[in-house]
């Protein structure tokens, strides 16, 4: 009964980590199935499209046909990429149940971006905790726009980083499911910090040399088609003639 007990309390213990792991959502996607190995699952990012001629297609598998054709700028959000024999990386968007190559995208300025260009000046110890708050604003990267607001929340910075105004700012890796955010420790309740989104940055995959088209998968499947109607309008004949024979 001690030993129950006892094992009834560790698990007490440990379900504030439960409730905080990263629960891993696999895409339904047939490729990603057959190829789970393969695939390699990164911290989602924002990518939008910035395709030739003003417009990415995106494939319904890597190296297969296209599914659609987004316009330049369109947005999308991805956590999974293959690599290819060509060495070409696909991103699968969840949002077009479809596969992207990624060296034809922009990444849209976020937290990585922030803290790659701000390295040197964020101190990465554990910095000052907020009291209970009513409200608190949670900023992609201090002075992004459109922040989140939670309300009655106390926070612990894992960051710290001071800007230009003189403003300290701390980063939390995960609230009540909100991943990566800042916030502003001078001034938590103040919605209002934005300054504007930054431009998007090169997504830092190579551009591919060479992809299926639409118009080639066309042709690929005219040709196989009129083959096939070919040989099938032959079988027919031979047979017609060998039953006159008969």
């Amino acid at each position: 009964m001690k030993k129950v007990l006892a094992l009834v309390f560790v698990l007490l213990l440990l379900l504030p980590t439960f409730a905080t792991a990263d629960v891993i959502v696999e895409p339904e996607n047939s490729f990603y199935r057959t190829h789970r190995d393969e695939c390699r699952r990164m911290e989602g990012r924002t990518f939008l499209a910035n395709g030739p001629d003003g417009v990415l297609n995106v494939y319904t598998a890597p190296g297969g046909t296209v599914s659609k054709t987004l316009e330049n700028g369109t947005a999308f959000f991805c956590q999974w990429t293959y690599t290819d024999k060509q060495e070409i990386v696909w991103g699968f968007s969840e949002r077009h149940e479809a596969w992207a190559p990624l060296g034809y995208t922009m990444v849209q300025y976020d937290h990585i971006a922030f803290e790659t260009d701000h390295q040197n000046e964020i101190v990465t110890e554990e910095g000052r905790t907020l009291p209970l708050l009513s409200t608190v604003f949670l900023y992609e990267y201090p002075g992004a726009p459109n922040p989140i607001r939670l309300d009655s929340v106390d926070l612990t910075a894992q960051k710290l980083y001071t800007d230009e105004q003189g403003r300290q700012w701390g980063y939390v890796s995960y609230i009540y499911g909100i991943r990566n955010k800042w916030f502003c420790l001078d001034d938590p309740q103040n919605g209002d910090l934005g300054q504007g989104e930054k431009a998007p940055i090169p997504s830092g995959y190579a551009v591919p040399q060479a992809l299926p088209s639409a118009s080639t998968t066309g042709v690929i499947l005219s040709v196989v088609g009129g083959v096939s109607l070919v040989t099938l309008g032959t079988v027919l004949v031979l047979f017609r003639r060998k039953k006159h024979t008969d």
